[in-house]
């Protein structure tokens, strides 16, 4: 769970994420069109016969391709659970933006028979910005770079990760926040996943919350929809 703050006195925190289980693969088999041939007729007739007999002979015609439906796998499970830290590197002080340095790594606990996740860990390590809107707005951008664990039937590639969103705190208790994130595909010739997330924080006391999340993926490396929800402790 990638953790934000909002600076203030009683610190908010702002979690994102969400577990994607993709199909392992799809069978598709489509039966080839029939062909069918009438009897060709070589005797010399009068026209008006040859007329006659085309009348009564059956027409053939080509039947159409039978269409397959494709296979499909589903399965549910826990999901890969990501650990994050970040280091205040340049403090938010009135119009100045702060800078943060940040890592994360995702302990690899979906399973990887199942298609829910490739069984190896990955290590990402990258900077954030965050700033401050008067009266109650906070922007803030991460933009990381990411190590991906391959399993030994599927390399995967490196990748540059993103994200860019306003959190806008409505009272000591409740930030609602929109988002943007994103990152490259970890397999070459995919669509790199790319959502759009809307969250409610609501800060039960000082040391944590709860939220609420709902997301619209943008690409087709991204689910269409999904809702989730979650919990962070500030330390």
């Amino acid at each position: 769970v990638d953790m934000r703050r909002v600076p203030r006195e009683d610190p908010v925190g702002v979690a994102m994420g969400h577990v994607v289980a993709e199909p392992l693969g799809v069978l598709e088999e489509r039966a080839g069109p029939g062909r069918g041939r009438g009897d060709l007729r070589r005797h010399r007739r009068a026209r008006g016969e040859r007329r006659a007999e085309r009348r009564r002979a059956p027409a053939t015609r080509q039947a159409p391709p039978a269409q397959a439906s494709p296979a499909t796998h589903s399965a549910s499970g826990l999901g890969d659970i990501w650990v994050s830290g970040r280091y205040t590197l340049a403090p938010l002080t009135g119009q100045q933006m702060g800078i943060d340095a940040y890592s994360k790594v995702k302990l690899a606990t979906a399973s990887h028979a199942d298609g829910l996740g490739t069984g190896q860990n990955d290590y990402e390590f990258g900077v954030g910005l965050n700033g401050y809107h008067a009266p109650r707005g906070y922007p803030f951008a991460d933009l990381g770079y990411r190590f991906v664990g391959s399993p030994s039937n599927l390399p995967l590639n490196n990748i540059f990760t993103y994200d860019a969103g306003y959190s806008y705190q409505a009272d000591r208790r409740n930030v609602v926040t929109a988002m943007f994130s994103g990152h490259q595909a970890e397999q070459s010739g995919e669509s790199g996943p790319a959502d759009l997330i809307v969250a409610w924080n609501y800060q039960v006391s000082s040391s944590g919350g709860v939220q609420l999340f709902v997301d619209k993926g943008l690409t087709s490396g991204s689910p269409d929809y999904g809702i989730g929800a979650g919990a962070h402790l500030n330390f």
